[in-house]
């Protein structure tokens, strides 16, 4: 079962019930699910030739890291960016799930009048781009120019 709790916990099935296995894996996805408050729950049962059976479970939780956007700008103003589309003020931290696939964006905009345009990302990305959450806390800042 897959775990979340985006304000309403709840469970989704993910693989199973399988019979006749004596090993077995599955691919975690890496795109959906944004929150941090994941994990799987893993549950195994074992029949024997008797037909006695003895269930074990256990939960996996992904490794968390976190993940901060930031923008320059002439002027020093507070700029808006995206994350998986939705707008954020930058700077912006968040937790992520390492491994998951993001969205990151530096759209062109105008604050107190002036107009401010996507210059470069400073991992070299487009001016909005995927990129997967690495294994340690990341920081990505957007450089902007004045128009």
């Amino acid at each position: 079962m897959f775990y979340h709790n985006d304000g309403a916990p709840h469970t989704h099935p993910v693989l199973g019930p399988v019979s006749g296995m004596t090993s077995g894996s599955f691919d975690v996805p890496t795109v959906g699910e944004t929150s941090p408050n994941v994990h799987y729950i893993i549950t195994l049962t074992v029949k024997d030739s008797a037909g006695l059976t003895q269930t074990s479970t256990r939960e996996v939780y992904p490794l968390l890291v976190t993940l901060s956007l930031a923008a320059t700008s002439p002027g020093n103003v507070t700029l808006t960016l995206n994350l998986d589309g939705q707008p954020v003020s930058e700077p912006y931290s968040v937790s992520a799930v390492a491994g998951m696939i993001r969205s990151i964006g530096a759209p062109s905009q105008t604050v107190s009048g002036k107009q401010f345009s996507f210059q470069s990302w400073s991992d070299g990305g487009a001016e909005t781009h995927n990129i997967t959450v690495p294994t340690s806390n990341a920081s990505y800042t957007a450089r902007f120019r004045r128009q």
